[in-house]
């Protein structure tokens, strides 16, 4: 069954008709990110509370599964020549330093992590036309922007865990969105 070809049920009760349309949801496929090497990789990590992954992480619980998520932003730089990334971190175009700090992650066998990136992305469009026309960084070729969700599961059945976590679309879309192991 596909999404644009529902099952059809109908239900009689008390002489009362109900149709009911049953999609099978898209499963989610994930492959390993491979960042080109001639682009720059950076991490935004927030220093204040963040309600979007406090938010996703109430969710997963209540689907059964006892889990610590962390989110960062995730931002891939192509430049046609060496870029500042202090330059650019200057503008305060791509996280607020108020709130916001640029990060790196470790290796750790116990997390798992996720790229969740829009397909059209806007938010990166958007970014590159600003950096380019208001700040003059006439040097960069691309920007690509999307979320790093972080898994810490409390569970000996983390591979079944984290198809369920994924297959629910609580990080991305399958339609609208691509996911990456990072």
């Amino acid at each position: 069954m596909n999404r644009s070809d529902p099952s059809i049920k109908i239900l009689c009760y008390d002489n009362t008709f109900r149709i009911i349309f049953l999609y099978e949801s898209k499963k989610i496929s994930v492959k390993k990110f491979e960042g080109a090497s001639e682009k720059t990789e950076v991490l935004v990590s927030t220093i204040i509370a963040d309600n979007e992954a406090a938010s996703v992480e109430k969710c997963i619980n209540k689907l059964g599964v006892d889990v610590k998520i962390k989110k960062y932003i995730h931002y891939e730089i192509g430049a046609e020549s060496k870029i500042g990334l202090e330059e650019i971190f200057a503008t305060d175009v791509l996280f607020n330093p108020n709130k916001e700090y640029v990060t790196s992650l470790k290796e750790d066998k116990k997390k798992q992590r996720f790229l969740v990136r829009n397909i059209d992305d806007i938010q990166g469009k958007s970014t590159l036309q600003t950096l380019r026309n208001r700040f003059g960084f006439t040097n960069i070729s691309s920007v690509n922007r999307g979320v790093v969700w972080e898994i810490n599961i409390n569970s000996n059945a983390a591979k079944k865990d984290v198809d369920l976590i994924l297959n629910s679309h609580i990080f991305a879309n399958p339609i609208s969105q691509e996911c990456h192991e990072y």
